[in-house]
């Protein structure tokens, strides 16, 4: 069911508003969205890791957004579920870095970490390439174990910033009675 904590842990009455949402985006009727009809929510407009939180939810529910560009009704709930204010540290960190670290060993590699930098928004919009490369040689250089070629997640965390990312990965839902 939607409430099962696999799922989200919104209320019955959270999930019933959370469905008129999903029908007022839902504007062709087709009992789906698409990445663009979530694009129109302003929640998510303010969040830069929103598409990343949705690939990681369709990956964990083995569809291929490629493939089909459908998000039903429980990967819509997935996705704020994880992003939402009532979620916990924990589920957003551990998202982070399955979006972070692309081959699932717990550590960042220079690849992980110009794909972080770029996600996170202070990639080649602010720096150029070769820059950017420098910068992260530099923080593998810095940050890494002897003979190491990568640093561990947490290493990321303290020097990006545990409080800084969980507040690029966090959505207020207007969920309350009115």
């Amino acid at each position: 069911t939607l409430s099962d904590p696999a799922v989200s842990q919104f209320t019955k009455q959270e999930i019933s508003k959370l469905y008129k949402r999903f029908q007022q985006l839902d504007k062709s009727r087709r009992g789906f969205l698409t990445v663009d009809d979530m694009e129109t929510m302003h929640e998510l407009c303010l969040c830069p890791l929103w598409k990343y939180v949705l690939k990681e939810v369709l990956k964990d529910f083995k569809v291929d957004i490629d493939k089909r560009n459908e998000i039903k009704f429980k990967y819509f709930i997935r996705t704020l579920w994880i992003l939402c204010d009532k979620s916990s540290a924990d589920l957003k960190l551990e998202t982070a870095l399955k979006i972070f670290d692309e081959d699932d060993d717990g550590t960042l590699y220079a690849s992980d970490l110009y794909k972080t930098l770029n996600i996170l928004g202070l990639g080649i919009q602010q720096f150029s390439s070769k820059q950017l490369k420098e910068i992260v040689t530099n923080l593998i250089k810095d940050n890494a174990k002897e003979n190491e070629e990568s640093i561990s997640f947490y290493d990321f965390l303290t020097i990006y910033g545990e409080q800084e990312l969980l507040e690029s990965m966090t959505i207020y839902l207007r969920l309350s009675k009115k």
